[in-house]
């Protein structure tokens, strides 16, 4: 599926790079616009599918929501905000999954893409 198709993935050339993330499936805020891409890259490869069910951009926040199917079949909704600062750049993301049981099981399979793909957390450079 194309970068644009993305929840999330599509906010990453308009983020600042000093862009924050929100998100209920991680303990810590991430900074930065790579780690945040790298984050959203990891939840894609958990999505087994996604479709954008409602998108709406505006001039301060952009609104995602999506439909994902996880790899073991448990559907969730994904809504995904893109807050804008004065100059238009996407300065922060707020990214909530429910229901709380997906959300749960989802959290534990990004924390350990994560941190099987880097000794690192999220936010070292």
């Amino acid at each position: 599926m194309p970068v644009s198709a993305k929840n999330g993935r599509t906010l990453v050339p308009e983020m600042m790079d000093d862009a924050v993330l929100k998100t209920n499936l991680l303990d810590e805020i991430i900074k930065g616009r790579d780690n945040i891409a790298r984050v959203l890259d990891a939840l894609n490869r958990l999505y087994r599918t996604e479709a954008v069910a409602y998108r709406r951009p505006g001039p301060k926040r952009e609104y995602i929501v999506s439909s994902v199917i996880l790899s073991d079949g448990e559907g969730m909704e994904s809504t995904t905000v893109g807050l804008r600062d004065e100059s238009g750049w996407i300065c922060a993301v707020d990214m909530y999954h429910e229901p709380h049981k997906a959300a749960r099981l989802l959290s534990e399979q990004l924390k350990t893409v994560l941190h099987g793909t880097s000794r690192r957390s999220a936010n070292d450079h």
